[in-house]
Formats: structure tokens, sequence, C-alpha cells
């Protein structure tokens, strides 16, 4: 990895620390970098469209493999896909996330 893809890669990663801290909805771009991807929230009434919306998301991010993939997930994979599914569940719900070793388990 070159280190200009390091320091995106650093950049992309504190963007997603300093946006959970300050509790506002994150946006992020696709690898296609054509539509912003705005994750939904799950509430007590929509968890089937939000497990649809999220599944999307996550192929579209490509770390869908975390979820349904094999028991054994790259840790940057599996990273993406808990720091997508932190940013999609409201804050009483992100230390129980915080619980589980993989994305999978969660």
């Amino acid at each position: 990895m070159s280190s200009d893809e390091d320091e995106k890669k650093a950049a992309a990663q504190k963007a997603l620390v300093d946006a959970q801290a300050s509790g506002k909805p994150l946006m992020m771009m696709p690898r296609t970098n054509a539509v912003p991807i705005q994750y939904p929230m799950l509430n007590d009434t929509n968890y089937m469209v939000w497990a649809t919306k999220m599944k999307f998301i996550l192929r579209n991010l490509r770390v869908w493999k975390a979820i349904e993939g094999e028991d054994e997930v790259d840790e940057e994979v599996d990273g993406g896909a808990m720091a997508a599914l932190s940013q999609s569940v409201p804050d009483s719900m992100v230390k129980t996330l915080a619980d589980y070793a993989t994305a999978k388990e969660a």
C-alpha cells in the first residue's frame, strides 16, 4: 500500500471516529463515487426495511462478506462492516455492538 493510500485510509478512519463521537449522521461515498450513502436508522418498527437497505449498503462497500461470508473474515472488512452498522443504530445500541467480537455476531 502506498503512503498516499495509507493517508487516505487514516483520514477515513478518523472521520468515522469523529462522526461517531459527534453523533452526526455520516455519509460515505461508495467505491464508485457515484452516489453518497446515507445510513438508515434502525428503530422499533423498521427492521425489515433497515436490514434490506443495510445489505445493499454493505454490499456496495464490499464488506457484506463480513455478515454472510466465511467464518474467518479479514479484520479490515469486519471493521468496515461494524463501522457501517454503528452508524445505522441508535446511540443506545452502540455499546451493545461493541460487545460483539465481529459484525457477523452483531
